[in-house]
């Protein structure tokens, strides 16, 4: 049997359903904690420094607590770090999408197996 995947992309919602948390936000996050800085973070994944600083600003406004914190820039730049709970929420995302796709490749074998085999899929309801 050919080997399947499941797969797919994870936004968090607020009560609005406006995207909290996603994957571009994620990377942004990651990219800042490893850059120091939203600039050089918004160039390595190839977005534009506003639309970085509006997505930090939205994280920052839509979770209990700041994610990323900044400094004013001076002779070499602004800098941006991770808080501690932006390093939690990075984390705690990665290993949801993770946990997310684990049992997505189960379903999904299930479901190929099932169709290969002819068999009609039951559903719980």
């Amino acid at each position: 049997m050919e080997e399947v995947k499941g797969m797919a992309k994870l936004w968090l919602a607020d009560h609005r359903s406006r995207v909290i948390m996603g994957e571009g936000r994620a990377q942004l996050l990651k990219s800042i904690s490893e850059l120091g800085s939203i600039a050089a973070a918004a160039r390595a994944i190839h977005m534009s420094y506003r639309t970085a600083w509006h997505l930090v600003d939205s994280m920052n406004s839509a979770f209990s607590k700041p994610l990323v914190e900044t400094s004013s820039g001076g002779k070499g730049g602004g800098k941006a770090k991770l808080t501690p709970f932006g390093e939690l929420v990075l984390q705690e995302f990665f290993q949801l999408r993770k946990d997310m796709e684990n049992y997505l490749t189960v379903k999904a074998r299930d479901f190929k197996e099932a169709l290969d085999s002819g068999v009609k899929l039951e559903r719980e309801v």
